[in-house]
């Protein structure tokens, strides 16, 4: 039985070694798309562009970053025809407009473009008319970690704008201060919800804060909701989902909305608040 089982086993090596067979396959041809970006809002300082082109996964790829494209004409125009051209800010690598110059008008639509060389690419959105905000604010300290760090329970409410679907992020950042003397922005929690079958409903939900001891206070936590258009919170929802080489984790495909390349042009209205811990 034992020579049989030998028998058996060689004989199936020999049938994966004959079905083995070296292939030679042509990785596909892939152009670089231009990528586009633009996030509008009224309680913006100004509007920005970026633009970027795109790298293939196959073909030969340059480490060089995503350099930004500084050559194109970009422009904005509302639904009456106003048009505005931006202009391109070397230092911070995008094109820009202030808008004390091209006001952001809430209800409106705009269509963002740009064009160089044998790329014309362009997105809609339009500004959401109202601005949301919380109802409720509360932080509350969870005890401490075994790692010695202070938890924070940081919950909020507010209440659903009625009459259409809506889209929303919630935001946590803090903002502490170096021991260099310097104060440095991070995001912290992040958030977007839908209610999408469910309008005129509360929404209620927390982000755990954790509280670092290592020369660096926090001087202050900061808050904000945002109503946004369905472009800006498909980005926004992916972004979240998105988990990049973890093998564990799904295919979670990026959002689009750019006529001729890649990227995203959305909008949202923003409220503020400060939270106390």
């Amino acid at each position: 039985m034992r020579k049989l089982v030998y028998i058996v086993l060689f004989a199936f090596t020999l049938v994966q070694s004959a079905c083995r067979r070296e292939a030679t396959v042509e990785a596909p041809k892939v152009d670089p798309l231009p990528v586009m970006f633009s996030f509008l809002s009224p309680e913006s300082s100004d509007s920005r562009v970026t633009l970027t082109m795109s790298k293939p996964v196959f073909g030969k790829v340059i480490n060089d970053g995503y350099p930004p494209i500084a050559i194109a004409n970009v422009t904005i125009t509302d639904q009456n025809g106003k048009v505005q051209t931006l202009t391109f800010d070397a230092n911070k690598g995008y094109y820009v407009v202030d808008q004390s110059v091209y006001p952001i008008l809430p209800g409106y639509t705009y269509t963002v473009a740009a064009a160089w060389d044998k790329y014309k690419v362009s997105g809609v959105t339009t500004i959401p008319m109202e601005v949301a905000d919380l109802d409720s604010l509360k932080s509350e300290e969870a005890g401490e970690t075994s790692w010695g760090q202070l938890q924070y329970q940081i919950s909020f409410k507010w209440k659903d704008i009625i009459g259409k679907t809506n889209y929303y992020r919630v935001v946590l950042e803090e903002v502490f201060f170096q021991t260099f003397g310097d104060t440095t922005g991070a995001g912290y929690g992040d958030k977007v919800y839908s209610d999408k079958n469910k309008d005129g409903v509360e929404f209620s939900d927390r982000m755990d804060y954790y509280l670092n001891d290592f020369g660096s206070p926090v001087t202050d936590l900061t808050i904000y909701l945002l109503h946004s258009d369905i472009h800006y919170y498909e980005f926004h929802r992916r972004r979240i989902n998105y988990f990049g080489e973890d093998p564990f984790s799904e295919p979670s495909p990026q959002y689009n909305n750019v006529s001729n390349g890649l990227g995203v042009v959305a909008s949202y209205r923003k409220s503020t608040r400060k939270v106390k811990i």
